[in-house]
């Protein structure tokens, strides 16, 4: 499967989203700075939603790096697509070594803002997907 690495740049304030009746899968229904609710449950920090739609605490390198350790220390082995929201104003990229260790492991790659990676993360196929969301700047 090809990689894709995709960079985009949004300027909203929050994204809200109702789930369709009888939907089961996890879902984001709200984010704003520093704020975001998954499957009911508040978060003021970084998270990451694995594959089997556990959320779970995601600490970030210092200077708000993403590197290979800390997406590949908290993806499981059948990701196939990892989601990260890069913060509100995209100051948290992966290195160049985490980009293509990703491509390399044949996982789809999307990099977003933080309002954009909710929203596709909502509307994409949970089937081994991961997101990595950085809910500050």
């Amino acid at each position: 499967m090809s990689s894709l690495l995709y960079w985009a740049g949004c300027s909203e304030i929050n994204v809200d989203y109702v789930p369709p009746e009888g939907n089961q899968d996890t879902a984001i229904t709200h984010f704003s700075y520093s704020n975001i609710v998954v499957d009911g449950k508040t978060y003021a920090n970084d998270i990451v939603i694995a594959a089997d739609g556990t959320v779970r605490r995601w600490y970030l390198d210092p200077g708000n790096i993403i590197t290979r350790k800390n997406v590949f220390d908290m993806a499981a082995p059948a990701t196939r697509t990892i989601i990260i929201g890069d913060g509100t104003n995209r100051d948290s990229k992966p290195d160049r070594q985490t980009q293509e260790a990703i491509r390399n492991a044949g996982v789809t790659l999307f990099v977003l803002n933080t309002y954009d990676a909710v929203r596709l993360y909502n509307k994409t196929p949970k089937n081994n997907l991961a997101a990595f969301l950085h809910v500050g700047h």
